[in-house]
């Protein structure tokens, strides 16, 4: 489904479907415009939030990436994959043998046994760009994620800008439910994840 889509759905969940209608613009395009941008940008934002949630439970597209080992032999994972949520493994070019490697913080990754100037691919996975056009589609499968997950945090959203904490307890109850039931089957990336930083 599209984001536009989604969006849809959740206006006529929340009983919105009249407010979340596109109008012609000056030059005559049809878009979204007053109250229903207002819906239209929380919806998005909420989808985007459940998108990436989605994809920390372990459903995270992976990414095989070149890398030049610098002079201290740390590569520094928010630099050279800035959308990395997880670590599978460090290869050699021909990806055939796997390089030992250690955290030294959140995100600089000592390779073990590479020296400097070498490249290594890094096997990473990679939380997806934000849906931000109305065509845009979330790389997951409906059959993996339920189109209602996104639903059911956007309505969730809406009723907590208005302060109708009832009804979005509800929807929200309903979107850790059906988070749930992606979490259980997911891969095996979210036990690579990135060490949580210290507390201080």
């Amino acid at each position: 489904m599209t984001l536009d889509s989604l969006c849809r759905m959740a206006a006529r969940c929340a009983d919105r479907s009249d407010e979340f209608v596109k109008t012609a613009d000056e030059s005559g395009a049809m878009r979204y415009q007053g109250e229903a941008l207002i819906l239209f940008r929380l919806f998005r934002d909420a989808i985007n939030e459940a998108y990436a949630e989605i994809a920390r439970t372990g459903l995270m597209p992976g990414l095989f990436l070149p890398v030049e080992v610098p002079s201290d032999g740390v590569i520094r994972l928010d630099r050279a994959v800035p959308s990395a949520a997880a670590l599978e493994e460090v290869l050699d070019q021909a990806r055939e043998k796997p390089y030992a490697y250690r955290f030294l913080s959140r995100f600089e990754v000592k390779i073990i046994g590479a020296a400097p100037g070498d490249t290594v691919v890094l096997h990473v996975q990679v939380i997806p760009a934000p849906l931000a056009e109305e065509d845009d589609e979330p790389v997951f499968p409906e059959a993996v994620a339920d189109p209602m997950i996104y639903v059911s945090l956007a309505v969730a959203r809406l009723w907590q800008s208005e302060r109708r904490l009832a009804a979005a307890q509800s929807w929200q109850n309903d979107y850790y439910r059906l988070l749930r039931s992606v979490r259980s089957s997911g891969s095996h990336a979210a036990r690579h994840r990135f060490p949580r930083p210290w507390f201080r």
